[in-house]
This record gives structure tokens, C-alpha cells and sequence, in this order.
């Protein structure tokens, strides 16, 4: 510790209070989270205010620093954002699982129905079901696949009512 300033000493790297001081300077006060060394080692991440006190006169006099240690509140903020995610991956797979039951379910219900003697008109309507059912699976598929990777996906209009015309073409 001898020979060296406050600064060596209390900062991970020096180079992390050069910006705080040139705004601390310019200013005349500074406010952010710098990440300091205790004396026993460890780091820590401190929210720091510092404010320049001066003389009658207006000259600098001293630095009045107080540093609020803040590491266990990062790391409580940092597990609350990790069970955030966590309960959205779960709505998201909820939803999904709603989506692809109501994109299956004519598709089930239809393959039934060519089991049985259908007429050639119906037999048509019922695969014209099944597969526009199928390409709304993968639209759904491929909207979950693009959320995981985070990339900026389409905005759909959702249209609820075309499951109970489906379901209405099937009754006929």
C-alpha cells in the first residue's frame, strides 16, 4: 500500500476511476456503479457519489465520497431476471402447447373422418383441412424457433374464428 495512491489501491482496474474523476472534475460531482477491491481481496460492485466541497472562496478543498456496497443487490436483481425468464419460457410454452392442440385437432378429427365413407367432395375439403391445419403448425414451430434464437420475428394478425369454421366445415 505504500507509495501507491487510493486509487490503485481500491479499484480493480485503475483505469476504472479515470472516467468518474474527468466527471467528477468537469461537473463537480459523479454518481455510478464503479467495481472496487475490499481490503480483504474481494470485489465488489459499489453504487459511488462523490461530490467536490469548496472553500468560501469557491476553490476545491476535498472530495466528500461515499461508496454503498451493492454486489448482493446485483446478484438478487440478477436472479429475479433469470426467474423472469424462466416463467416467460413457461407462458411461451404454455401458449405454444394451446396453439398447436387447436392446429391438431382438425387435423385429427379430419383423418378420422376420411376413415369413414366420405364423398369425394368432403373427402377433398377434409385434406384441404388437414393441410392448411399442418402449415399453421409450422408457421407456430417456426415462430417459437425464431423467439429462441432471438431474432426479430413477424408480427401475425391472429384470427381465432377460423377453428370454429374449420369446425363447422367438419360437422358438415
Amino acid at each position: 500500500v505504500i507509495d501507491r495512491s487510493i486509487g490503485d489501491v481500491m479499484y480493480v482496474d485503475p483505469k476504472d476511476r479515470e472516467e468518474p474523476l474527468r466527471i467528477l472534475i468537469s461537473t463537480g460531482e459523479f454518481r455510478g456503479e464503479l467495481k472496487q477491491v475490499t481490503k480483504d481481496g474481494r470485489e465488489v460492485i459499489v453504487d459511488g457519489r462523490a461530490t467536490i466541497v469548496r472553500n468560501l472562496d469557491g476553490t476545491p478543498r476535498s472530495v466528500l465520497s461515499i461508496n454503498t456496497d451493492v454486489t448482493e443487490q446485483k446478484k438478487l436483481e440478477t436472479h429475479l431476471l433469470r426467474a423472469q425468464r424462466l416463467e416467460s419460457i413457461g407462458t411461451l410454452a404454455s401458449g405454444v402447447a394451446h396453439d398447436l392442440n387447436n392446429i391438431l385437432t382438425p387435423i385429427l378429427m379430419c383423418s378420422q373422418a376420411l376413415r369413414s365413407e366420405l364423398g369425394e367432395e368432403d373427402r377433398r375439403s377434409a385434406v384441404s383441412l388437414i393441410e392448411e391445419s399442418a402449415q399453421r403448425g409450422a408457421r407456430v414451430v417456426k415462430q417459437v424457433l425464431t423467439f429462441a434464437r432471438g431474432v426479430e420475428g413477424e408480427r401475425v394478425l391472429i384470427r381465432p374464428s377460423h377453428l370454429v369454421e374449420e369446425m363447422v366445415d367438419i360437422a358438415r
